[in-house]
């Protein structure tokens, strides 16, 4: 006898609820069934928690030197001049509520200006001064910052005069000019912005032998506590001066790992911590780190986060997270270990006295698809789609209502192994949607995979097929209205609908979007779901 399709549904989620709860207890797979998961945007928009101030030379303490500073800016009325080092604590402390103004020419600016730097040429004013005026109304800094080329140009002190004419009352003129800042290895925008001169390497890049740095870094990092993002230039302050009481760690996956990492991190990957954590719980029971730094590929992993949460819930109170990644610190020319550190060109990057030299990521791709993929994702659109086309006439064979059940079955067979092999992983790619409460998305992330194996089998073996290709039609039309939604809010996405790691690496597509072509596959899909499903008689019971 035929059971109702209801009874095939709840067979398959008691069945799929046993599974997720077996697989649950593999070591290596094991998670909580309701985790915490924070807001997506908190996360991916990277403000888990400000970063720290960085101090200026002469202060230890960057709350005060913070508030010495915006007093001093605040304070002034009328025109002052300041030289290299006031500039500098202006720009990092008072960034926010001050307006810097380059008076050099366009070609000059567009070489190489200070970081956030307008320009309003002193002799084209009439040319740049609205947009000027109009970005002062908008911003209401406190203060004017006004440059030019250096100590010998006038040009700064003159067009400060015609501000103040303006009506504007509170006006620095930095006197040293970018030449200066340019050579101290200060933050910079324009062509130059990728280039270092000697003197800025020796002065900036490599002051491992600067006692006021190096107090000012281990002030920074004895102070933090809890969890505190910091990007790029100040990891390799702490790389440079704090070494050796911090512990660097590595959340990406050991492949990535051999292939690359900044020299001397350990090995700690986010998916498969139970098998390096006692590693690196005895390797900090031994250092006895005041913080630890952890970091994964680049801006946009958020693995490091997720990973420094961990690590907090363990115990551990002053953890970095080093935002940018090694991608970032490996195209910077920051020193790195592993396979890439005898491939990269120019001086010896193993060492920490080395000047950087920037580099290019090797096989680095632009936007696009490997072979493979485009036909894992066509070939089921385009069966999908013959199969609606000749619906009548392909519903009454045998055999292609068996192409579609095998099709459709192996496809989420092959779908649901790499989730069930690593639920955290899978969760990761649900709360990448946004769209799932937190509350769910551990529950989703250990039962989902089992309910994709189970239907699949159900559908590929004629076992309770109405219910299984039911509920495979019912995700893959949940799987659909996400997809879409993210697309039409133009928010990027892991999907973690299948394995991506390709078979032949050499296959590559550029212009091909993985997002519109995962569409056409579940379209293509679900026509063959709906193949299986109504390609079985109703039992003589009513279905409910």
């Amino acid at each position: 006898m035929k059971q109702s399709l209801w009874f095939q549904l709840m067979a398959l989620m008691v069945i799929s609820l046993a599974l997720a709860a077996l697989n649950n207890l593999r070591p290596n797979a094991a998670i909580e069934w309701v985790r915490d998961w924070p807001p997506y945007a908190q996360v991916a928009n990277k403000e888990t928690a400000a970063p720290p101030a960085e101090t200026q030379v002469e202060s230890a303490d960057p709350q005060e030197a913070a508030a010495q500073t915006a007093d001093f800016v605040t304070a002034n009325a009328g025109i002052a001049d300041i030289g290299l080092d006031q500039a500098y604590n202006i720009f990092q402390h008072a960034r926010d509520f001050t307006f810097w103004i380059d008076a050099r020419t366009p070609d000059l600016f567009e070489q190489g200006r200070i970081e956030g730097a307008r320009l309003l040429n002193f002799y084209e004013q009439s040319q740049f001064l609205p947009e000027i005026e109009a970005a002062i109304a908008e911003l209401q800094p406190v203060a004017l910052v006004v440059y030019c080329k250096g100590k010998d140009c006038t040009d700064s002190h003159f067009l400060a005069e015609d501000l103040q004419a303006r009506g504007y009352g509170n006006i620095f003129v930095y006197k040293d000019g970018f030449d200066d800042w340019y050579r101290a290895g200060y933050p910079i925008e324009g062509a130059l912005a990728g280039q270092s001169s000697p003197e800025a390497a020796a002065e900036a890049g490599q002051r491992g032998d600067d006692p006021a740095l190096a107090a000012e870094t281990a002030d920074l990092v004895t102070a933090n506590a809890g969890i505190a993002d910091i990007d790029r230039d100040q990891a390799y302050k702490i790389f440079q001066y704090a070494r050796d009481f911090t512990l660097w760690i590595d959340a990406r996956s050991p492949e990535l790992y051999q292939k690359g990492h900044i020299e001397g991190a350990r090995l700690l990957h986010f998916y498969e911590q139970n098998q390096f954590l006692p590693e690196i719980e005895t390797a900090i029971a031994e250092l006895q780190p005041v913080a630890l730094v952890i970091y994964c590929k680049g801006k946009d992993c958020t693995d490091s986060h997720f990973l420094a949460e961990d690590l907090q819930a363990r115990g551990y109170d002053n953890i970095f997270v080093y935002k940018d990644g090694f991608d970032d610190w490996y195209r910077a020319g920051y020193p790195i270990a592993g396979e890439l550190a005898a491939l990269a060109d120019g001086p010896d990057t193993t060492a920490a006295s080395a000047v950087p030299t920037p580099r290019a990521l090797p096989d680095e791709k632009p936007k696009g698809m490997y072979l493979e993929h485009v036909l894992r994702d066509m070939v089921p659109f385009v069966l999908g789609l013959l199969l609606a086309i000749f619906w009548k006439r392909a519903s009454r064979s045998r055999m292609w209502v068996l192409i579609a059940c095998l099709s459709v079955g192996i496809f989420f067979i092959y779908a649901a192994i790499p989730k069930l092999d690593s639920p955290l992983l899978f969760a990761k790619s649900v709360w990448n949607y946004d769209i799932a409460p937190a509350s769910l998305i551990n529950f989703s992330a250990l039962l989902l995979p089992a309910v994709e194996l189970v239907a699949a089998l159900f559908v590929i073996t004629g076992f309770f097929r109405r219910g299984g290709s039911f509920m495979i039609s019912a995700l893959l039309v949940i799987f659909i209205a996400a997809v879409g939604f993210n697309l039409l809010r133009g928010h990027e996405f892991d999907c973690g609908c299948t394995s991506a790691a390709p078979l032949f690496p050499d296959l590559y597509l550029e212009g091909w979007n993985d997002k519109y072509t995962l569409l056409l596959r579940d379209l293509g899909l679900l026509a063959m779901s709906a193949m299986a499903f109504f390609s079985v008689k109703k039992p003589a019971a009513a279905d409910g």
